[in-house]
């Protein structure tokens, strides 16, 4: 090949690369140019940054208030069970009814009419309370002073009594506030069969009995 050939061949090869792009565009750079364009990179990086931090916190904040009701979801699930077992657990103690109240709601039940149990429940505690309507107890110790024409009754007071229902001969009843009574207009040296039942409420209990003969 001959000279003029050669450098021909020469002139057609690509120019060699150099170290990077900027040294092969610009030629070596100053430090300062190296410098500004590494502060410029840290900078977008801080800026990125901040810009993650922010995405999570909104996420965070946002998925706050989901938990939140997730949580008032599971509470009043509850409550709702808990009403439930108070109804069943109110109807296998005696034979009175359940009508009502929804733990999610808060809301109170009404008695039954028969003498078991009711169950009031509470949805915002999911707290369940039951109550008896059973028959209050019978007086005792019923005691009878008979008189010409009078007798005075007396017998133990039953606590929470509202009164006490007296009856001679099973006639119409003697309302008594207390524990101790006196009937008036009996004839004289006549015997007579007497009771006394307590009453709490519109709940009567078994009458207490016995038998006297006035003077």
């Amino acid at each position: 090949m001959t000279a003029q050939a050669a450098e021909t061949v020469a002139d057609a090869r690509p120019p060699a690369k150099g170290p990077n792009f900027l040294t092969r565009k610009l030629g070596p750079l100053p430090v300062w140019v190296w410098a500004s364009i590494g502060g410029a990179a840290g900078g977008l990086y801080l800026l990125w940054r901040r810009h993650e931090d922010k995405t999570a916190a909104t996420t965070a904040a946002t998925a706050a208030p989901a938990a939140t009701a997730a949580t008032s979801s599971i509470a009043a699930a509850l409550g709702t069970l808990q009403s439930e077992i108070g109804q069943l657990q109110g109807a296998a103690s005696g034979a009175g009814g359940y009508s009502g109240g929804t733990g999610v709601t808060g809301t109170t039940g009404s008695a039954g009419t028969g003498t078991g149990a009711t169950t009031a429940t509470t949805a915002a505690t999911g707290k369940t309370t039951a109550s008896t309507t059973s028959k209050p107890p019978a007086p005792q110790n019923f005691h009878v002073v008979p008189a010409k024409t009078s007798a005075k009754f007396s017998w133990t007071p039953v606590p929470g009594a509202t009164d006490y229902h007296l009856r001679i001969n099973g006639g119409a009843a003697h309302i008594a506030p207390g524990a101790t009574y006196t009937v008036r207009g009996l004839k004289s040296k006549t015997h007579y069969s007497a009771t006394v039942a307590t009453r709490i409420g519109s709940n009567y209990s078994a009458y207490s009995g016995t038998d006297f003969e006035t003077t």
